[in-house]
């Protein structure tokens, strides 16, 4: 578990989406808790989008126009297809 109190070791500059910025007030380095209510934000504009959480990613495949990812939760390994693939800093 991460702390919430604890500060991200990347700016928010370089931790955004480029159609999300960040609130004016938030620091240059977020909390953990702040990440969180940003990639909320994020899941609420695009309705259908998922973000996996305490999992890793083991292998991903460009095939037919479609990415395959292979994702490792709590100890099983599982693969999934996506149109799209984001990757975001681990905190």
């Amino acid at each position: 578990m991460v702390n919430p109190d604890m500060c991200t070791n990347q700016s928010r500059h370089t931790v955004s989406f480029s159609d999300l910025a960040w609130g004016e007030t938030t620091p240059q380095f977020p909390k953990a808790w702040m990440v969180g209510e940003y990639l909320q934000r994020y899941l609420e504009m695009y309705p259908g989008y998922e973000v996996r959480l305490q999992s890793k990613v083991v292998k991903t495949a460009w095939e037919n126009e479609i990415w395959k990812v292979w994702v490792k939760e709590k100890e099983i390994e599982v693969s999934c297809q996506w149109l799209f693939l984001g990757v975001t800093l681990r905190i």
